[in-house]
């Protein structure tokens, strides 16, 4: 199984026991491109694509998440299929803790790392601090940009267990957001997200072209994203040698 990432507008809809996806090609003539729905793991939807009830009734009932991007390259939501691993012990013994005072430690520590990304990146940058909504600029962006990326693929393994996506510890538990992704996400978002920046960037595989220049290089456009999903689903794909598990285990078992 494997995630889909559709960036081209058209319709997806159900077909049969099979999913098809009707998009134009780049001269504009209709194609069907059919999907296997056994193969699917996540889909990632960066273009304006029509649904209907059909389709998400029939990805609730193989557990498909439908993460959705708006138009600037920014996370909006996640169709969230109806939980098949409730477990009100887990919910119970996961709800025990306080929120602890790590919360202002953690947001103190990570901007004294972002002060260091003019050092670590080759290219002349616009950073001073984070900004996020919206991104004030090109490294603001793409930093939102990686960070949503590497949410979502947690959020799809929490789904994925009884624990409670609700229920956090790092992040203060709130109305409309899973929180408990929020909190496991930042364990891997240096790993991820910040090191596929570097590389990207110092390689001068993404550069300034990538970014609007009339929106301040705040927007990511589509040629940058297609590059950045490439590399991270290549990342995540990616197996290392698992001291504790005595076996090479991909970085999306990882999380």
């Amino acid at each position: 199984m494997r995630d889909y990432y559709i960036f081209r507008s058209g319709t997806l809809s159900r077909q049969d026991n099979t999913l098809m996806l009707n998009v134009a090609d780049e001269a504009g003539f209709e194609k069907k491109v059919p999907i296997p729905v056994e193969d699917v793991d996540s889909i990632f939807v960066f273009g304006e694509l029509n649904l209907n009830t059909k389709l998400l009734n029939f990805l609730n009932q193989h557990n498909i998440m439908v993460h959705i991007f708006n138009y600037y390259g920014f996370y909006s939501g996640t169709f969230y299929p109806r939980e098949f691993l409730n477990a009100g012990d887990v919910i119970v013994r996961q709800s025990q803790p306080d929120i602890p005072s790590l919360m202002a430690i953690e947001g103190n520590i990570r901007e004294i790392y972002y002060r260091a990304f003019p050092l670590i990146i080759n290219q002349p940058i616009e950073f001073e601090k984070r900004v996020k909504h919206p991104p004030d600029n090109m490294m603001n962006a793409f930093i939102s940009f990686m960070n949503s990326l590497v949410y979502t693929a947690v959020l799809k393994e929490i789904y994925r267990t009884q624990l409670n996506p609700t229920v956090s510890f790092l992040h203060e538990p709130s109305y409309r957001r899973f929180s408990l992704a929020l909190d496991v996400a930042e364990i891997f978002k240096p790993i991820f997200a910040d090191r596929i920046i570097f590389s990207l960037m110092n390689n001068n595989k993404i550069t300034e072209k990538h970014f609007d220049k009339d929106l301040n290089y705040a927007y990511l456009l589509e040629s940058g994203r297609k590059i950045v999903v490439q590399e991270f689903d290549e990342k995540m794909n990616t197996t290392v040698h698992h001291k504790q598990l005595q076996r090479n285990v991909s970085y999306r078992r990882i999380i």
